[in-house]
């Protein structure tokens, strides 16, 4: 979650190769995290989406 609040390129790229290996409900947790301290970040949209793909 400390890699959100700042947008660097190694923080793009941690998040790259994490979003594979989180659980689902790891997923979930870190969507709900986000969209209370960051809304509006563009890493919701991948985690949304590979949320929506597992269902």
């Amino acid at each position: 979650m400390f890699k959100v609040k700042h947008f660097r390129d190694k923080d793009q790229a941690d998040f790259g190769l994490c979003l594979p290996k989180l659980s689902t409900s790891e997923k979930e947790q870190l969507v709900i995290w986000m969209n209370d301290l960051h809304p509006n970040h563009e890493w919701l949209i991948p985690l949304q989406t590979e949320l929506s793909g597992s269902l």
